[in-house]
Parts: C-alpha cells; sequence; structure tokens
C-alpha cells in the first residue's frame, strides 16, 4: 500500500519531479490534496488495470451508498482523477480515498496539484 503525497508547484525555480510509483492494492490519497485540487494518475504499462475506489459506506446525505463501478486505464495509457471523481470517496473516519486494481502488474500512479 502506497499513502501518496501530493507533489504542488512553488514560487521556486528547482525542478518539480513527477514520478509514478509502483501501485499496490489499497493505495491511498489524502482527502485534503483532493481538497486542494489535486489529481491522481495511473498509468499502464503494457498490462491494463481496472481502478476501483472504495466506498467509505455512505453517502453525504448518510444514507447507504450503491456499489463503485470500476474505471479501466487500458495499456499504455494514463487516466486522471480530481476532485470531481474522488471528493465522495473520502472516507471521513481516515480522510483517505483508496483505490484498489485489478492487476498491479506495470502499473504506475502519482499525486499532483
Amino acid at each position: 500500500m502506497t499513502d501518496y503525497v501530493g507533489v504542488f508547484p512553488t514560487n521556486a525555480a528547482a525542478a518539480q519531479l513527477c514520478t509514478p510509483v509502483a501501485v499496490a492494492s489499497g493505495d491511498r490519497i489524502d482527502g485534503a490534496d483532493i481538497l486542494n485540487g489535486a489529481v491522481f494518475i495511473v498509468s499502464a504499462g503494457g498490462t491494463p488495470t481496472n481502478v476501483t475506489f472504495v466506498d467509505p459506506g455512505k453517502t453525504p446525505a448518510g444514507t447507504v451508498a450503491g456499489a463503485v463501478t470500476p474505471v479501466t486505464v487500458a495499456a499504455n495509457t494514463s487516466r486522471c482523477w480530481g476532485y470531481r471523481q474522488l471528493v465522495g470517496y473520502i472516507d471521513p473516519a481516515t480522510n483517505k480515498v483508496t483505490a484498489n486494481y485489478s492487476s498491479t502488474a506495470t502499473i504506475g500512479a502519482m499525486v499532483v496539484g
């Protein structure tokens, strides 16, 4: 499991490195990063994957939430999710969004703000 830390631009002249890291099911994105405009990027190498975000168990109104549909990241492509897609998956107990993958081979991810 990886707890991602957002890479946010600064006014400094230093280069901002955005390097994906290998994924593992149960990866977590910080809710504060999401609320501050970060995006979660998943890149697939030669192996595609389905990304499923864990439903924290209830809607913002407190009712039981429905099933989460996986999103496919095809081989040799990337997909990203931002505030609108992720805010509903922030678990209020942990302030994290959890992502699971159908395959982790050749899959990398990062959070960029």
